[in-house]
């Protein structure tokens, strides 16, 4: 019999799960379990015993599942931290991204951002006053467009102005506003005072010159560079040698660049 077989709980409960094809984290779980083929009357079985294991033993299958999740998570943290040291130069000394802060700085830390993503409108405003008080801090800006058309547009956008050297003015009238369509956008940028026949002639989908071109080139290397780091969302920052995944707070970041100004 079944019973007879599988002496414990926990792999009368795994068996169960090998059935469903989920792995668990409990190392009393056999290879030879997991690979087991069972009939119906013996999956039968096994649901009954594990109705009794979860009455018995509820915390089971999440604390099983959360420590897989560390594991994963702890692993995808490393294969992140491999991908940033061997895309080191693409990702801090490209001389076509954006900056802000001190070009000069002795602290850099790297941004993939989406315009249109509330998260990074908050981190933005966290980040424009640390670049207003630390002289030591550069950010190094890459536009990762992944929330919609829109997104997207406004980030081509962004990169032309910043071949004509407007791009904070046009970046933060951009985070600022609560406009959603390129004829609003272009609105704030003849507000604000920039070229727009000029800002047109290099956005790919306006234009076929050789600067538009060059901005579309730049958004799909970003979006390959952020691909290759495991970027899922926005925002997401690099500093230290470490990806961090999402928004921190002003007190968070502040610890991570004091950490780095010290090495």
């Amino acid at each position: 019999m079944l019973k007879a077989q599988i002496n414990s709980h926990n792999k009368k409960l795994l068996t169960l799960f090998a059935v469903l094809g989920i792995t668990l984290n409990v190392p009393s779980f056999s290879e030879e379990s997991k690979t087991s083929s069972l009939s119906s009357e013996q999956k039968a079985e096994v649901e009954l015993v594990v109705r009794d294991v979860l009455k018995k033993d509820p915390d089971l299958v999440e604390a099983s599942l959360r420590a897989g999740m560390e594991k994963k998570e702890a692993a995808a943290r490393e294969e992140a931290k491999k991908a940033v040291k061997a895309e080191h130069k693409a990702l801090f000394e490209d001389s076509k991204d954006p900056i802000l802060g001190n070009p000069n700085g002795t602290v850099s830390m790297v941004v993939f951002m989406d315009p249109y993503c509330g998260y990074c409108r908050k981190f933005q405003a966290v980040l424009l006053g640390l670049v207003k008080e630390r002289k030591d801090l550069k950010v190094v800006y890459k536009a990762y467009p992944i929330m919609s058309n829109e997104s997207k547009q406004a980030a081509e956008e962004e990169m032309a102005a910043n071949d004509m050297g407007r791009f904070q003015d046009y970046h933060e009238a951009i985070y600022e506003s609560s406009v959603r369509s390129r004829k609003e956008r272009f609105a704030l940028a003849e507000k604000n005072k920039i070229d727009l026949a000029k800002l047109k002639d290099n956005i790919p989908g306006i234009s076929k010159s050789a600067g538009a071109a060059a901005v579309e080139k730049r958004l799909e290397g970003n979006m390959k560079l952020g691909r290759k780091l495991g970027i899922n969302g926005t925002p997401a920052f690099i500093i230290g040698g470490e990806l961090h995944p999402g928004m921190v707070g002003k007190e968070e970041l502040i610890e991570l660049i004091n950490a780095q100004a010290k090495k």
